[in-house]
């Protein structure tokens, strides 16, 4: 038996929804944010295949979950489209109303270890990324339903798991003001 590798370029899949040109995305001040604070190498970045990896299972859970929840249970979840407050845009992965309440949906692929209920504070790009969008839609709850690759790692395999977090009104301000103040550092409003 032969077996070769087959060099293949990933594609672009971007976040699932169009997003207006010339604009600043929340993930722009997000990323830059992180990057500034050390969390991530802006020489080494983050490799392109784990971002698209992420899309892609974004993409795939959104319409999963969307037609599986739309067809046997009392709410919905739709993908909202793009949005914008205070110049800044952002593109949300979906809306869901369990139990008359609207909330919205995160879905996230990584490769870090799985943590029970502290894996948001161990993953604060995630809390300003969902915090924004909870500004921009006017909500507080989020329900985040990530996949674990390689779970908690004893032994390494993958997990899925759904976390419901709600937000004060508090922290959704100040984590606003915060990312417009950096925007504003960096001259992007």
């Amino acid at each position: 038996m032969e077996i070769e590798v087959i060099e293949t370029e990933v594609p672009e899949l971007g976040s699932g929804v169009p997003r207006s040109e010339d604009t600043l995305h929340l993930t722009q001040i997000t990323s830059d944010l992180a990057v500034q604070l050390g969390m991530f190498s802006k020489d080494t970045g983050f490799p392109l295949e784990k971002f698209e990896l992420g899309f892609a299972y974004e993409e795939a859970l959104e319409n999963a979950w969307a037609d599986r929840i739309n067809r046997l249970s009392n709410f919905d979840m739709v993908r909202p489209g793009e949005v914008e407050l205070d110049g800044i845009y952002g593109s949300p992965d979906g809306i869901s109303f369990p139990n008359g309440v609207t909330t919205l949906e995160e879905y996230k692929l990584t490769w870090y270890s799985m943590h029970s209920k502290k894996f948001l504070l161990d993953m604060p790009t995630w809390q300003w990324q969902t915090k924004g969008y909870c500004k921009m839609l006017n909500l507080t709850n989020c329900i985040f339903r990530v996949f674990w690759v390689n779970g908690d790692y004893r032994p390494p395999a993958p997990a899925y798991r759904a976390y419901s977090v709600k937000y004060t009104q508090e922290e959704i301000d100040q984590n606003w003001d915060n990312l417009k103040n950096h925007a504003r550092d960096q001259g992007w409003l």
